[in-house]
């Protein structure tokens, strides 16, 4: 007999066409698989480019370049011509930045860390150094800060002699981004996920955090956990997500972290609705980049996104409309009738939570009568039932 089948969501395929082509798998699985592979992996994936470099300088993914170049290294592939320069001119560009990068994170954790504020270091600013070979192999835009409620008065006098212009505390921002004098931009969040429904009061994410040493700083990280359901979670909703950064972060963060604590990540993940997302993208990791996910792991994450009546599935949903390019687009690439048929049944009968968000107005005041209407729907909405 067979093994049964995980259940499964009925938007579980819309949401996996935010995933990566099997072409794109091949190059992915070509950088991080260090086996044999790994190395038939990336082999295929050049046989089948005619002009590699234009795939790869040309899109959202050049910044795996120097993986691509480490991964030529140790699988003993020799790039020919323009493409070893190519390749070799990338890596060793994202190297030299790479150092002014980390200069400049270090200065900024310094002095907040001399005004009493410690903050969560975030993403690519994290993560590069932690969990890569090498820092310079995982480009990072930006440095992205997570900073507690009560330090947020104290920013703008922390931050003005370190060399970044702007004002970093609006009363009703939830996002705000600075810029360092050499351009490096700076974005702080007071809360982790940009999605509301995804955030949590209070957030246990501050109890769960690490100290961790970032090019000799000391600093506060995400735990593993955390980590894990942040990257793929704003992963599949972010407008970058063609870069595939948080697929590579993940892969990285399970091989070189193998004490993720996975109760802890089925916690998180009910707790931020996010059950949907999480099993879309841990089974792709484990299927497709042999990631050591646990099955046991999977089977749970599967069985509850399979019952969630959270607003979580409609939120996948909309980043997958969003990916795809419009809902024509996502109804193509969903090749299954069921899976059209729960596209067209979400799309048609959202819930009121889900309408009130994907429709607010810009303006403060129309927000507020906008609110007010809804609340009102809602309510009759629950008489009714």
């Amino acid at each position: 007999m067979g093994a049964t089948p995980r259940p499964r969501h009925a938007l579980s395929e819309a949401v996996a066409t935010l995933l990566p082509t099997p072409a794109e798998t091949q190059l992915l699985a070509g950088c991080v698989d260090r086996g044999p592979g790994g190395r038939r992996a990336l082999e295929a994936w050049f046989a089948r480019h005619a002009d590699p470099i234009a795939e790869l300088a040309g899109g959202p993914i050049k910044w795996l370049m120097p993986l691509v170049w480490r991964a030529c290294g140790h699988h003993r592939l020799d790039p020919r011509g323009a493409l070893a320069t190519v390749l070799k001119t990338a890596a060793l560009r994202e190297e030299m930045r790479s150092r002014s990068y980390r200069a400049i994170r270090g200065s900024l954790l310094r002095g907040l860390a001399a005004a009493g504020i410690r903050p969560i270091v975030l993403k690519g600013a994290a993560l590069g150094e932690l969990v890569y070979p090498d820092a310079s192999l995982r480009h990072a835009h930006d440095v992205e800060l997570l900073v507690r409620d009560a330090d947020w008065p104290r920013l703008d006098a922390a931050l003005a002699p370190l060399g970044f212009a702007g004002a970093a505390s609006p009363a009703d921002s939830p996002r705000v981004e600075l810029a360092h004098v050499s351009g490096l931009p700076l974005v702080l969040h007071r809360r982790l996920f940009r999605i509301p429904f995804h955030n949590v009061q209070p957030d246990d994410v501050w109890q769960r955090a690490e100290t961790a040493t970032l090019d000799g700083v000391e600093a506060c990280v995400l735990s593993p956990a955390d980590a894990l359901v942040y990257g793929c979670g704003e992963g599949l909703h972010s407008a970058g997500r063609a870069s595939y950064r948080w697929i590579v972060d993940a892969w990285f963060l399970l091989d070189r972290r193998r004490d993720v604590n996975w109760d802890a990540v089925a916690r998180i993940t009910d707790t931020r609705q996010m059950a949907l997302p999480l099993a879309v993208s841990l089974s792709y990791l484990a299927d497709q980049l042999d990631a050591p996910v646990p099955g046991e792991t999977r089977d749970r994450l599967a069985a509850a996104a399979a019952r969630d009546r959270s607003i979580g599935p409609e939120l996948a949903l909309h980043a997958a409309r969003a990916g795809a390019g419009g809902l024509a687009r996502l109804l193509a690439r969903t090749r299954t009738i069921g899976g059209r048929a729960a596209i067209f049944r979400h799309r048609l009968l959202p819930s009121i939570v889900f309408l009130w968000w994907s429709t607010q107005p810009r303006s403060s005041w129309l927000r507020t009568i906008h609110g007010r209407a809804f609340r009102v729907a809602r309510y009759v909405a629950r008489r009714v039932s």
